[in-house]
């Protein structure tokens, strides 16, 4: 029920690019993957069209990351080798989540 909730919470609104790197010969892509296929997903496109969805392969043995910019300049970067896809949506959606908040308290 709560993994849903926070699912449901995910946009790109306020959200610039966003890059994963991954090797895929490793073992501890997966969460890397998953990430990169929901923020791909039709509906998160549209939540904001201007985003600059992006996987970069790699071809060594480097730790997958999630780079996250926002358009007020601030980043998230996820090592997203011992992270599971739901802890890095609850952060993601929780920074999602200041950056609303804070755009309504500015109008």
């Amino acid at each position: 029920m709560v993994r849903s909730v926070i699912v449901k919470g995910a946009t790109l609104k306020y959200v610039k690019s966003i890059r994963v790197h991954f090797s895929p010969w490793q073992n501890n892509v997966h969460s890397a993957r998953l990430f990169l296929m929901y923020v791909s997903s039709k509906s998160m496109a549209e939540s904001n069209p201007n985003c600059l969805v992006s996987g970069v392969v790699k071809h060594n043995t480097s730790a997958p990351i999630v780079h996250i910019g926002f358009e007020d300049g601030k980043q998230l970067l996820f090592k997203s080798s011992k992270l599971t896809l739901h802890e890095m949506l609850q952060k993601f959606v929780s920074w999602t989540d200041k950056r609303t908040k804070s755009t309504e308290e500015a109008s």
